[in-house]
């Protein structure tokens, strides 16, 4: 019996590794992506949409938009994108109402003061930094935290469901410069310049 056990116990012990040193290994694309690094501005991008997902999921808007952050190397562009369905809305003023209201909260949760005429520079270039370091790009470099601002747009969308009758159905665009104060709202489907 205590042979027995002891087969058992060696059988039990041996069996995972035996099963693991078997395990297949990933294709040739796999692992060149996970040998790919992550840069530091994947990074950003990354913790910036983080960032907005939660203020978003925690914050006074409501309908919580899909929030999408994304870089144009054809034209060195960040845009910030929201994007919701206009079935939340009652009209056309209530969603326009809340397109403008979006795009501001954007620029109020990355430091951008609405009422402070000239302020060139909001908190973005702070998601662009290893974690251990606490002032980040803008507090080290000040000219790429200018940098980034300058490039970055808010793309704030509302699209129509397409179960909705086509009498309600209209799509909306808000879009404008993350610093400032612009902001232009389109009715109709239209990309952020």
């Amino acid at each position: 019996m205590r042979v027995v056990v002891c087969a058992l116990m060696i059988i039990s012990i041996a069996l995972p590794g035996a099963v693991a040193a078997t395990s297949a290994a990933p294709c040739p694309d796999v692992e060149e992506l996970m040998n790919e690094p992550l840069s530091m501005f994947d990074w950003g991008l990354y913790r910036l949409r983080d960032f907005l997902e939660a203020e978003f999921d925690e914050g006074p808007l409501s309908p919580h938009p899909d929030v999408t952050v994304r870089y144009r190397r054809y034209d060195n562009q960040i845009t910030i994108r929201l994007f919701s369905t206009t079935s939340h809305f009652a009209d056309q003023d209530d969603a326009r109402e809340w397109c403008t209201a979006a795009a501001s909260h954007v620029r109020v949760v990355l430091g951008v003061d609405p009422d402070f005429e000239g302020r060139e520079v909001s908190r973005l270039g702070s998601f662009f930094h290893h974690i251990e370091v606490e002032q980040g790009v803008a507090g080290r470099h000040p000219r790429i935290g200018a940098e980034l601002d300058s490039m970055t747009v808010i793309d704030v969308g509302l699209g129509y469901r397409f179960d909705a009758p086509l009498d309600e159905r209209y799509e909306m665009t808000c879009c404008g410069p993350l610093v400032g104060r612009d902001l232009s709202l389109t009715v109709g489907a239209v990309d952020c310049p």
